[in-house]
């Protein structure tokens, strides 16, 4: 995407395929020395916190802010089916086949089972929050995560809908489509090149901390080998990400069924019956549609 923003600017682009090559080298290089900047900054006290929050608020806002313009654009053009829309929140369909099913559990151990487990207790503990801070830690859950996360995948769906689906193009049940085609689909759904190519393309203190914040900087090489590795690459991530789920899940059962760790905070009666039961069905259902993936995956 990078690539494609800097043809689109400077009009210009490598002449050969190792000038092309070292272009992307570049720009991984580039990117993750600047991202390698913002996480560091998160363990340099409160205003590193700061940085690195404000920094995600803004690229967030920045991207929803395209998917609503994007969004606005077509409804001008009377390109968006609005009945279908509201239809679209409504639970009516449920993936039966290996492909849907382990997409909506990649989704859900994304935002479940990395979040839960790593993400969100980890800012809970740079920010100093405690027992005093429940209050607030909800609020800031709901108005700061879940709400931001159902407005942008909302806009996402609804945009990608009205622009980039062509039930043409994936009659043949492929679903490979670059961002650069992507982008290129937007323009031609009648956006200009800032939107459709530029804006929607950006989207503790110890050492031992900081190197292990840079665990996933082999991944720069995706620039130029992920055309070769990138079936040998997803299949594992993908099965690593749904273990997440159960393991976050039965974690938290233990947890909050524990009164030596909670205390006197420890669910009781109804209150614990209904809990209980929701993450007991959330475990087995976590844990059958891993075992459906791996089944559905040994038998193609």
């Amino acid at each position: 995407m990078t690539e494609d923003m800097i043809k689109v600017v400077a009009h210009w682009e490598p002449a050969s395929s190792a000038g092309r090559t070292a272009l992307l080298l570049a720009i991984g290089v580039a990117i993750l020395a600047i991202s390698t900047v913002v996480v560091w900054s998160y363990s340099s006290g409160r205003a590193g916190v700061r940085f690195y929050e404000r920094t995600l608020k803004g690229l967030v806002c920045m991207i929803m802010l395209a998917f609503l313009v994007v969004i606005v654009r077509r409804a001008i053009d009377g390109g968006v089916d609005w009945a279908g829309v509201f239809k679209g929140f409504l639970p009516l369909y449920v993936p039966t086949d290996a492909r849907g099913v382990s997409i909506v559990m990649a989704a859900f151990s994304a935002s479940t089972g990395i979040n839960a487990t790593f993400l969100f207790p980890y800012t809970l503990l740079a920010r100093g929050w405690g027992r005093e801070h429940r209050g607030l830690s909800r609020f800031d859950l709901i108005i700061g995560m879940m709400l931001p996360f159902c407005i942008a995948t909302s806009l996402m769906v609804i945009a990608t809908a009205c622009t980039i689906y062509d039930p043409t193009q994936f009659a043949s049940g492929s679903t490979n489509l670059s961002p650069v085609a992507a982008a290129a689909m937007l323009e031609s759904a009648g956006l200009n090149a800032f939107f459709s190519r530029i804006v929607f393309g950006i989207g503790p203190g110890s050492w031992r901390y900081r190197l292990a914040c840079l665990l996933p900087a082999p991944g720069m090489a995706g620039v130029v080998l992920w055309r070769y590795l990138g079936p040998w690459v997803a299949v594992p991530t993908s099965a690593i990400c749904g273990l997440m789920l159960p393991i976050a899940f039965i974690g938290f059962f233990i947890l909050n069924n524990s009164r030596a760790y909670l205390g006197e905070d420890k669910p009781r009666g109804p209150k614990a019956l209904v809990w209980n039961i929701a993450m007991i069905v959330s475990i087995v259902v976590s844990l059958a549609s891993i075992v459906y993936y791996l089944v559905s995956l040994v038998c193609s």
